[in-house]
């Protein structure tokens, strides 16, 4: 890789990082600002108990999140495990990639006979054209 493209790619990657910093930043703020606004509602409404400890558990998950976040640590996506074949799919799989194998075997095996007729076909083209040549050169 290039120094100019490491550089880009680092430059993105930091923007792409301050962009997500200042999102969850944005949408922390709304989420406070609802709250108040919920507090201030339900203050003559008498919310219960449960929806209390629900919000505790969401701003404690939330402000994990957007810690980890600002040191640093952007949550990548998980790989895919790679499912498992049925058996009959990994015989069929193997199979098609053991007739790839040899039909590239044979693919080389004709270009390189190909190679060598045209090789044999030069040679003798260049022994006809020497042959003509000298025969030229003694008059006949």
């Amino acid at each position: 890789m290039t120094k100019a493209k490491r550089r880009r790619k680092r430059r993105n990657r930091r923007r792409r990082n301050r962009e997500e910093e200042e999102e969850e930043e944005e949408e922390e703020e709304e989420e406070e600002g609802e709250e108040e606004e919920e507090e201030e509602e339900g203050e003559g409404e008498g919310e219960g108990e449960g929806e209390e400890e629900e919000e505790k558990e969401e701003d404690i998950v939330l402000s994990v999140f957007v810690t980890t976040i600002k040191r640093g640590h952007t949550p990548q996506r998980k790989r895919q495990p790679q499912k498992l074949l049925p058996a009959c799919m990994q015989q069929q799989q193997q199979q098609r990639q053991q007739q790839q194998q040899q039909q590239q075997k044979q693919q080389q095996q004709q270009q390189q006979q190909q190679q060598q007729i045209n090789s044999k076909n030069r040679r003798v083209e260049t022994q006809q054209i020497a042959a003509y040549t000298l025969q030229c050169m003694q008059g006949r």
